[in-house]
C-alpha cells in the first residue's frame, strides 16, 4: 500500500497566542480521511528548536512529518489545526487535544456525506463519487470544511476548552492558532510539493495580547504502491553556463528562487526600460525574515548589461538578519525535474488536480529538512545544501553578463541551462548576488523564471 505524507518543514511563531507575560503550549491536530472514510487523528505537542514545549514569539518549531496509508488512486484529505492549550495544566493537555481531534473528525465526516450528496445531485452515480466525480467532490469538500470552521468546529473546540480547569490567575488564552485543509488528488503529487504559506492570523482573545500569527512551510508527497513508469525517468543531463553577449530578451521576465512558489523569498522583475534604448528596468524584493517584516527593496530604471568577472556559483545562500538566530531549516538549490508540471496552490486549496498530463521539465527548490516524526526523536537527515560557501583555492573567476547596481550592493548574473547531449539551450537562470550590510548577511541565490498558475 502507498501513503500520503504531510511534512511541516517549518513553523515560525511570529506572534504567540498568549500575552507577553505567559507562554504557549501548542498542539498540532491532523485528521485524515481516505476517500469518504475516516482514517485517524494525529496529535503532536509542538517543540521549539531547543526541544521545549514552552513556546514564545520568534520561536521556530521543530519539523513534524505525518502520513497515512492509501491506494494510489485515493483522494486523501488532511484537516489540520494548531491550538494553544497553555492556559491548561500540562497533564490535561494531551487529553484535551484528543477530544478536539474527535470533534473535528465527527464534523468533517458529516461534511463528506453532504459533499457526496451534492455531487450525486449533479448526476454522478453515488457509487462513483470518489472515482468518476473526484474533480467535483474535492473542491466541495475543501470549501465546505473551510466554511464549517467558524460556524461549527470552532464552537465545539471552545466547548472542550471551556470545560478544562484553568490555572489560577492566568487569563484563558487557549484557542485556535491556525487551521487549514489539504487535499491529495489521486496519484498526486508526482514529486514533493513545498509551499511557504502567507502568515496565518488567528483572532485575539481578551487579555491575551496581539492576534496569533504563524508562518508555515509545508510539503506534500505521495509514495505510490505501483509507481507510474514515466515518474522513474530521470531528467536529461544539463549544465549551467555563464551567458556572454546575450540578448535583452534573455533577461526579461519575472524571476524567483522557485519557479512555482506562490510566495517568493526573492523576486526580481526585469523589463525593457523606456528611458534609454537597450536598457532594462529592474525591481527587486527580498523577504529576509517574515518575523520582523525584514525586507530589502531595490532596483533601477535604466540599467545596461555588461560582462563582468565573478566568483563561480557554489550553491544558494539566503540572507538573515544580523545578528540573529539562524534556523537549520533553509531553502536549498534549484533542481531540474522531469514530470507533470503541477499547478501551485495555497495549502487550503490542496495540490493540483488529477490526470497524468504530459511530461515537462520544471525547476523547483530543494529544502533542508531535519525530520522529526511523531511520536519520536530527531533523526539524522542528509542536508541537501550547506548553508555556507567553501571556495576551493584553485577556483577561478568566470566572465558572465551582469547588471550591476553598486549603490545597493546588488549584482545580477545571467546563466543558460544547456543540454549536455547536444549543447542546446533550454532555459535561463538569474543569479542574485547582494553583498552584506549593517542589517543583513549576504545573499547568493540562483533564480528561475517565475510562472505560478492559479
Amino acid at each position: 500500500m502507498g501513503s500520503c505524507i504531510l511534512t511541516f518543514d517549518q513553523m515560525q511563531i511570529l506572534t504567540k497566542k498568549s500575552d507577553s507575560r505567559h507562554s504557549d503550549n501548542d498542539w498540532l491536530i491532523v485528521t485524515w480521511f481516505v476517500g469518504p472514510d475516516y482514517r485517524g487523528t494525529d496529535t503532536v505537542a509542538l517543540r521549539n528548536q531547543a526541544g521545549s514545549v514552552v513556546l514564545d514569539s520568534g520561536d521556530a518549531i521543530q519539523p513534524v512529518q505525518l502520513s497515512v496509508g492509501c491506494a494510489d488512486g485515493d483522494l486523501v484529505t488532511a484537516t489540520f489545526q494548531v491550538v494553544n492549550l497553555g492556559s491548561t495544566d500540562f497533564s490535561k493537555q494531551e487529553k484535551a487535544a484528543g477530544d478536539i481531534g474527535k470533534k473535528i473528525s465527527e464534523t468533517v465526516a458529516e461534511i463528506y456525506v453532504d459533499a457526496a450528496e451534492e455531487v450525486v445531485r449533479e448526476g454522478v452515480p453515488a457509487g462513483k463519487v470518489f472515482a468518476d466525480g473526484i474533480e467535483k467532490v474535492k473542491p466541495v469538500i475543501v470549501s465546505s470544511v473551510g466554511a464549517a470552521w467558524d460556524d461549527i468546529i470552532m464552537p465545539l473546540i471552545e466547548e472542550v476548552i471551556g470545560l478544562l480547569q484553568q490555572l489560577a490567575g492566568v487569563p484563558n488564552c487557549n484557542g485556535d492558532v491556525l487551521h487549514d485543509v489539504i487535499a491529495f488528488m489521486p496519484f498526486e503529487p508526482k514529486s514533493p510539493q513545498t509551499w511557504t504559506t502567507p502568515p496565518y492570523v488567528a483572532s485575539s482573545k481578551s487579555g491575551c495580547g496581539s492576534p496569533a500569527s504563524t508562518s508555515v512551510v509545508v510539503t506534500l508527497d505521495r509514495v505510490l504502491d505501483h509507481p507510474m513508469q514515466f515518474s522513474n525517468t530521470p531528467p536529461p543531463a544539463t549544465e549551467t553556463v555563464p551567458v556572454q553577449d546575450g540578448s535583452l530578451a534573455d533577461w526579461s521576465g519575472r524571476w524567483a528562487e522557485d519557479s512555482m512558489t506562490p510566495t517568493p523569498i526573492i523576486f526580481v522583475d526585469i523589463e525593457p526600460s523606456r528611458l534609454a534604448s537597450g536598457s532594462l528596468r529592474v525591481t527587486i524584493t527580498e523577504r529576509i525574515d517574515p518575523r520582523f517584516s525584514a525586507e530589502f527593496d531595490g532596483g533601477g530604471v535604466a540599467l545596461f548589461p555588461h560582462s563582468h568577472a565573478v566568483l563561480p556559483y557554489f550553491g544558494n545562500v539566503f540572507a538573515s538578519v544580523r545578528p540573529m538566530f539562524h534556523s537549520t531549516m533553509n531553502p536549498g538549490d534549484l533542481a531540474l525535474r522531469l514530470g507533470v508540471t503541477p499547478t501551485p496552490h495555497h495549502p487550503s486549496h490542496g495540490p493540483p488536480g488529477g490526470g497524468a498530463g504530459a511530461e515537462e521539465l520544471s525547476v523547483g527548490l530543494t529544502w533542508q529538512r531535519p525530520i522529526v516524526t511523531s511520536p519520536g526523536l530527531p533523526v539524522t537527515a542528509t542536508l541537501l545544501n550547506s548553508g555556507a560557501i567553501a571556495i576551493p583555492g584553485e577556483a577561478l573567476s568566470e566572465t558572465v553578463d551582469t547588471i550591476a547596481i553598486p549603490t545597493q550592493g546588488v549584482l545580477l548574473c545571467l546563466y543558460a541551462i544547456k543540454l549536455v547531449q547536444d549543447g542546446r539551450t533550454i532555459g535561463h537562470l538569474l543569479r542574485y548576488i547582494r553583498w552584506e550590510n549593517l542589517l543583513y548577511t549576504n545573499a547568493d541565490v540562483m533564480l528561475a523564471h517565475w510562472t505560478p498558475i492559479g
